[in-house]
């Protein structure tokens, strides 16, 4: 039986927010359209060493060369059913574009690009369905191209042999990439979009808000293997990661996370921490992409964002480019990214602001995991916060005590930890890109200040006239004054006598001293 495991014994969420407002992603160029744009995708011929970009707008298909990224230049135009949706996929010399405005019988069905023939020219065709079995094509929301040559259509208005299918259908390109062959069909529920690898089908069930897998080694009659709902129960789309170990998945809500899953034992899949791009994001991600193990997410009002996902459980922003000024969480900015250039140029559709072309420099995040404890009981402490203090980088730590967090550079940070009711640290850590460094943490509660041995009182401490009185002020090394709630007062390294204090108001204060022989004294002081 199938079960999701949900992995947070040891781990919590963490995030990211950016340092600059655009982060290791710098622009190269952009093409501006009259229409708006919708989904993106590339083309490369090898043989003529050239790039290409694939631009879904309004009114059909815009062609541009960007094998100078600096210089785009669009070299053909193909048109289309007028409307907001269209998505592009290749399969050898040929772009596959759907489109999901017009169900009619005026509609291409799938418009087929052969695209061999550029930069002078291309050749179209509509794809409207087959006559045996009879398929008929009017309109699909997405498609996707495997890596053995099939062609799933996913969602909108199609028929096989006169019975409606807006799940997804499928056709082999192999025998004639222009005329495609049916092989089978998947309709127990609507499909927003798949993924496929490894002749194992990925549904992304947008109405349901679940995530479903099927064995399709025979097409013709899928089989299903489990499926789950995704964080935020509006599943938009799915990749697998490069080894195929790991699955993330996107839902198109307003501050919404990117979700992620251990799927090596379908019959046992995990949940590992989610991950934003920071705690208060309020945008809507689209489609997340995997390339080299990093997840590129566009974000519509936020632009694009990458992560390092090479340690599946602990995701880090290590990137990101805003390519426009909306902000909140609608339905403006970018649609679609394509990451898959041999030469890591970056391509972006903008609906309102046209393509953008990028030059991304993926690093690796520099890692820090630990595991914080009460000084006193040595037990583990939940709920602490980590965080750097020039960044707004935060983790938690979970039930069992242990963290995870990371930042998108080398370097030295001081490190904040932080909990309710015990006396804060600052680490100064050097943290290398690629690597993960570990730490233990031991916080002193507050609360043992409150209740101090007075036998063992060293130092005599008294408050007068708004100043610390205390004798061999020469043997402290730091003195810390807290309310009798934890707060801290003050702090102070190698104090004179008598101490000037800020002003106070009546009550008990406790005195934390640390000397110079490494022993620590506390006691309790009454200001009247």
């Amino acid at each position: 039986m199938f079960r999701l495991a949900v992995f947070c014994l040891s781990f919590t969420f963490c995030f990211f927010s950016a340092i600059a407002a655009n982060h290791n992603i710098a622009f190269l160029s952009k093409k501006n359209y009259t229409v708006n744009t919708s989904s993106i995708w590339g083309y490369t011929d090898t043989a003529k060493g050239r790039q290409y970009a694939l631009v879904g707008t309004t009114d059909g298909t815009s062609i541009v060369d960007i094998t100078q990224p600096t210089n785009p230049v669009q070299v053909a135009f193909v048109d289309g059913s007028n409307g907001s949706w269209r998505e592009l996929k290749t399969y050898s010399h040929y772009a596959y574009v759907s489109q999901d405005n017009n169900g009619t019988s005026t509609s291409e069905g799938i418009l087929i690009i052969d695209l061999q023939y550029l930069p002078d020219s291309v050749k179209s065709y509509s794809f409207t369905g087959t006559s045996s079995p009879v398929t008929r094509i009017f309109k699909t929301h997405s498609l996707f191209v495997d890596e053995k040559g099939f062609l799933y259509l996913n969602g909108g208005i199609c028929t096989v042999e006169g019975s409606s299918v807006n799940g997804t259908v499928m056709y082999d390109l192999k025998p004639n990439p222009v005329q495609p062959t049916y092989v089978g069909k998947q309709n127990a529920r609507y499909v927003h979009d798949c993924y496929v690898r490894n002749d194992t089908l990925y549904e992304a069930e947008i109405n349901n808000g679940t995530l479903s897998i099927y064995n399709i080694v025979n097409r013709s009659s899928p089989q299903k293997i489990t499926q789950f709902s995704t964080p935020f129960n509006f599943t938009h789309n799915a990749w697998l990661s490069d080894n195929g170990a790991y699955l993330f998945t996107t839902d198109e809500r307003p501050s919404s996370p990117i979700g992620v899953y251990d799927i090596r034992n379908l019959s046992n899949i995990k949940a590992l921490p989610t991950v934003k791009m920071s705690p208060t994001e309020t945008s809507i991600p689209h489609n997340v992409h995997v390339w080299n193990d990093y997840l590129v997410v566009p974000h519509y009002t936020n632009g694009v964002a990458i992560f390092d996902a090479s340690v599946p459980d602990n995701v880090v922003m290590v990137g990101n480019y805003d390519t426009n000024n909306f902000t909140g969480s609608t339905f403006n900015g970018v649609w679609g990214a394509y990451p898959y250039f041999s030469d890591s140029t970056l391509i972006l559709s903008d609906i309102e602001g046209g393509l953008f072309v990028l030059k991304p420099s993926y690093r690796r995040a520099a890692r820090l995991q630990g595991i914080v404890v009460d000084s006193i009981s040595g037990l583990p402490l939940t709920a602490v916060n980590i965080r750097f203090t020039d960044t707004t980088i935060t983790a938690k730590t979970a039930i069992d005590g242990l963290f995870q967090t990371g930042i998108p550079r080398s370097g030295t940070f001081n490190v904040s930890v932080e909990k309710a009711g015990y006396i804060s640290e600052t680490l100064s850590l050097t943290l290398t890109s690629g690597q993960c460094d570990t730490i233990r943490v031991a916080l002193r509660p507050v609360s043992t200040a409150l209740y101090p041995d007075q036998r063992n009182t060293d130092l005599q401490f008294f408050i007068r006239d708004g100043h610390l009185h205390f004798d061999h002020a020469a043997s402290v090394q730091t003195l810390t004054i807290f309310s009798a709630s934890g707060a801290k007062i003050l702090e102070t390294g190698q104090p004179q006598a008598p101490l000037q204090l800020p002003a106070l108001a009546p009550g008990i204060y406790i005195i934390h001293a640390v000397l110079q022989n490494g022993t620590v004294q506390t006691t309790k002081v009454a200001v009247c």
